[in-house]
């Protein structure tokens, strides 16, 4: 032991002397008296038992098999070298599964038996057992909810991202919803805290993320994954009255007090092999299944047993999030790092290892602001050291260590590279399964079945069906008989469908293959016109369009996409023959909350389908028609929530839960799209009656999946739309006649090799937005903008002074009214978008529109008119020089609910063109939501309100309501951004 690590010891040695004096009462002082006889029996014994084989708790390896240091891969270290004794150098009992080709898979090391599947949709924790009871799966009856430690004995973490072996278990759906491979525990979150982040209220259970790998305490709707099999996880602690404690269910034995201050990784392995704890000189830093095994999810705080293990105490400061403030102190306890790295995301995850560790918080595992944000007994990842930070907001770096020892465990001191298997292939950011995920199969990638089935003119739903369960050998005369085509024609169809029922080609053979040209009209995810056909300039008006060179040029009218083709098919339904998907015809009659219109639309039975479900945000926006506004939809084939009426409250859910954190839904928040302003935002995803949302019904395949591909030149290009972006955006905010103007620059320039660069349209951009990431995302491996990590996004000070991400121009113009001018262009945010304090009140990936130009109308204030460029090309794209003249920028002559149309180009009201109430303040200002005083008092566009009823609904006075407001003499006042 070199002096320096000497001096380490006895400094720890001294501070753990000094937290157990001062500990409660339940701490066990260390004494420097040797252990008497009895217990020096007791710990013989307990070292016997720590290599028997008769284990009741068997912990399952973690598969990790290389070594890293701070940053990278490494040779493993020797003995007495920096970062020795790490989780690849000590090997315990081998992951063993058996699919039993029933769609239950069989773990030959804890006896338990798992569901293949996860649920095919999110359900809240108070049904999650029932339908595991209600399951039927295989030969198995006996369904039921895991435990936290049984659901984390399947995690894999030889090569991660996600962190389970998909050769066995599968991911949810197509594996291509990152961020929310959530799954349900049967451990309710019962620790409570005055200081308790939104995250963990409302009754929180433990979740575990397959993709992420965490586990944390969590509300909302989650996914659920059942097993079957005796109880796995029950621990048998005995205290060895040496400073040790032995698990008898586990054989291992751990240190009875942890070493009593915060260190870093790298010094956390050297203090474990310098240990000499009791005695014994084979202690080292646990796995992090070993250390999660002694975890107590009972409901104690903290959640580890006290009554065997000393832990140290910490304070815990909370600030109020919005001041600053110190509003209390509480009494926490430590973070305990494990031997376990975290492998970097990408395909080959051989190539290096990444900046973190894996830990468990068994105090608050706080936010910044000190509220209890993942719970006590959550396990995360943290960055290694100092040198490799970051600087995110919740990186802690330092940890406490709790040492173990024994155990099922053959010391490998070269790792174990076999542990990486290089032919995996795993679900990346493209959505695309590869082998044993999805509907694949025994390991191999599966045919693409929506191909196939459009080849023989049947739904996929029907083709899978009558294939039979994923894992089973297909019977092609059977299933070619109940589809009513020839068993060659089946066969055809699968083989010739993209991947081969043999496995498909490897990455290496298909990747050129993969590869398509931006002017491709072969497009998966066909995206339709907006049905934009006139030009418009800063200030409206429309415009003959013009010629490339002059100003104005290259708005979204001058090049047109796959027109919209609807068939009414007298049922009550409508076909968009475009995208393939069948549509409800009529919403549903009342407004509901998310959950509730999930519900919905899963017992919805309407004309010959009975396979109804709640549309994506891609789903919804492709049948948004921008032609006219005020409806942004075509009431030819679409009824509004009131025939013949626009509010702008005509608001439908979306299957997308917002993850991240909005001023009003906070973290539980869902997108919708309202086809009467055309806007898409996150709405408060629980709210019923009233101020619930409507939901329009979809039926048919998946539509909305991108499939990028850096193409190594500064352009990425969507393979699934045949659009190909830059790959960084333009650096700087400009506005929207500049913003045209930047693309012909570009165009002149030939940049990154092109000329044919153009702003996307409002449709075209909204489809590379990945709503799995936002700004303060609830998973901080998701948190960013609300694009694909493959993109460069420019970071901005938002309106709060915070850490953001721009607005983003379209070429596409929009009116604020039914009867105004375009003189609005729409956005999209990649970032949080904000209201006037920089809350982020509509949500990262939030489509709204903006007044053109500073000195525009409407141009006062309020707004955020300079933004950012991301520029496009190629696309099933026809230019269209002189715009559409079949188009149409007449709105239908609807009425609307609060009365006569308002006349000319502005809302009611003296403060000028495009000038609104602020709801937001005045909502603040009174105590009440946004929701409802919008409700009370209607928008500007429906006609002047009746002050007086709308204060009486909302339970104050009608001079309050107008002080609020900034009303005075009935003036309204500039204000906001425009819109809902």
């Amino acid at each position: 032991m070199t002096k320096r690590i000497q001096l380490l010891f006895i400094l720890a040695l001294l501070a753990i002397g000094l937290v157990a004096c001062s500990s409660s009462e339940s701490a066990t002082t260390p004494t420097a008296e040797p252990a008497t006889a009895e217990a020096q029996t007791v710990s013989a014994v307990a070292d016997e038992a720590i290599t028997s084989t008769a284990l009741t708790y068997p912990i399952v390896d973690t598969n990790q098999g290389l070594c890293f240091n701070n940053s990278e891969q490494i040779d493993c270290p020797a003995e007495g070298e920096a970062f020795y004794g790490q989780d690849a150098q000590y090997t315990g009992n081998e992951p063993s599964y058996t699919d039993n080709g029933d769609g239950s898979i069989n773990d030959n090391v804890t006896g338990l038996v798992w569901t293949q599947e996860i649920s095919s949709y999110a359900m809240p924790w108070s049904d999650a057992a029932s339908y595991c009871e209600a399951l039927e799966t295989g030969d198995v009856t006996d369904w039921r909810l895991p435990s936290l430690k049984e659901l984390w004995s399947i995690r894999d973490f030889s090569q991660g991202w996600p962190w389970v072996d998909t050769d066995y278990f599968y991911l949810v759906g197509d594996g291509s919803e990152l961020g929310q491979h959530h799954s349900w525990t049967s451990n309710l979150y019962l620790v409570e805290s005055d200081y308790q982040n939104e995250q963990v209220q409302g009754d929180p259970a433990w979740i575990v993320n397959d993709w992420t790998g965490h586990i944390k305490a969590m509300s909302g709707n989650r996914f659920v994954r059942c097993v079957s099999g005796d109880e796995y996880g029950i621990n048998d602690f005995v205290d060895n009255g040496d400073g040790t404690v032995t698990d008898n269910a586990t054989g291992l034995m751990w240190a009875q007090d942890d070493n009593g201050e915060a260190i870093n990784w790298e010094a956390a392995l050297a203090y474990a092999e310098d240990a000499t704890t009791a005695g014994y000189d084979d202690w080292r830093l646990p796995s992090t299944k070993e250390l999660q095994s002694i975890a107590d999810y009972s409901g104690v705080f903290p959640a580890m047993d006290s009554s065997v293990f000393n832990l140290t105490e910490l304070t815990n400061v909370v600030y109020d999030m919005d001041t600053g403030e110190e509003l209390a102190t509480q009494v926490t306890y430590p973070g305990y790092w494990t031997g376990t790295s975290n492998p970097i995301v990408d395909e080959d995850a051989t190539e290096g290892g990444n900046t973190y560790a894996w830990l468990m918080v068994v105090g608050y595992n706080t936010d910044t602001a000190g509220y209890d944000l993942h719970g006590a007994g959550s396990v995360v990842f943290d960055t290694k050291a100092e040198e490799v930070s970051d600087g995110t907001d919740y990186e802690v770096i330092y940890h406490h260590v709790r040492l173990v020892r024994g155990g099922d465990v053959t010391e490998t001191p070269d790792g174990d590279p076999t542990t990486i298997n290089p032919d995996r292939v795993i679900v990346f950011e493209d959505g695309e399964m590869g082998a044993g995920g999805g509907q694949g199969g025994q390991g191999d990638q599966g045919p693409d079945f929506a191909a196939a089935a459009a080849t023989l003119g049947v739904t996929e739903e029907a083709l899978m069906e009558a294939m039979g369960e994923p894992g089973q050998e297909p019977d092609f005369a059977a299933a070619a008989a109940t589809l009513g085509v020839t068993a060659e024609e089946l066969e055809a169809a699968l083989m010739n469908s993209g991947d081969t029922m043999e496995g498909g080609p490897s990455p290496e053979e298909s990747s050129d293959a993969g590869e398509m040209p931006a002017d491709s009209g072969e497009t998966a995810y066909t995206i339709t016109a907006t049905g934009q056909g006139f030009c418009y300039n800063s200030d409206g008006e429309k415009i003959d369009c013009p010629a490339a060179g002059e100003a104005f040029y290259g708005q979204d009218a001058q090049f047109t996409g796959a027109a919209f083709d609807f068939t009414d098919n007298g049922d009550s339904t409508v076909t968009d023959n475009v995208t393939g998907l069948t549509w409800e015809q009529t919403p549903n009659s009342g407004p509901s909350s998310w959950p509730q219109a999930q519900e919905y639309c899963e017992a919805l039975t309407l004309g010959d389908l009975d396979d109804w479900r709640m549309p994506s945000l891609k789903e919804l926006f492709s049948i948004s028609n921008f032609s006219t506004g005020w409806p942004y939809l075509d009431t030819d084939y679409f009824d509004l929530t009131v025939n013949d009426s626009i509010s702008k409250d005509e608001q439908y859910w979306s299957s997308n839960y917002y993850v991240g954190k909005t001023s009003e839904g906070q973290f539980d928040a869902a997108f919708g799209v309202n086809h009467a302003t055309g806007h898409i935002k996150a709405y408060p995803a629980l709210v019923t009656g009233p101020m619930g949302k409507y939901v329009r019904c979809v039926s048919g395949d998946e539509y909305g999946i991108n499939d990028f591909a850096d193409n190594g030149d500064g352009t990425i290009t969507d393979n699934a739309t045949a659009l190909t972006w830059t790959q960084a955006d333009s650096g700087e905010g400009m506005d929207w006649e500049t913003a045209l103007a930047y693309a012909q620059e570009m165009n002149e320039a030939n940049y990154l090799g092109y000329s044919d660069w153009r702003l996307p349209n409002v449709k075209e951009l909204q489809s590379i937005v990945d709503y799995d990431y936002a700004p303060d995302a609830q998973d901080e491996a998701y948190d960013g903008p609300a694009l694909n990590p493959l993109f460069s996004v420019s970071e901005i000070t938002n309106e709060a002074g915070n850490l953001d991400y721009p607005y983003y121009w379209t070429s596409t113009s929009a009116r604020f009214q039914s009867t105004g001018d375009f003189y609005y262009a729409w956005y999209i945010a990649a970032g949080r978008a904000v209201d006037g304090t920089g809350a982020d009140s509509h949500g990262a990936g939030a489509v709204r529109f903006d007044t053109k130009s500073e000195d525009g109308p409407a141009g006062e204030g309020g707004e955020r008119y300079y933004n950012y460029v991301m520029l496009v090309r190629g696309g099933d794209v026809v230019e269209t020089p002189d715009g559409d003249p079949n188009a149409n920028d007449t709105a239908p002559v609807l009425e609307f609910n609060g009365g006569d149309q308002p006349a000319g180009g502005a809302p009611q009201g003296s403060g000028g063109p495009g000038q609104m109430l602020d709801y937001a303040t005045a909502a603040a200002t009174l105590g009440i939501s946004e929701d409802d005083l919008t409700a009370a008092v209607g928008d500007a566009v429906q006609g002047p309100p009746d002050f007086a009823a709308a204060a009486e609904a909302l339970g104050v006075t009608e001079a309050d309501l107008m002080e609020a407001l900034g009303i005075v003499g009935g003036s309204m006042p500039p204000a906001g951004q425009p819109g809902n």
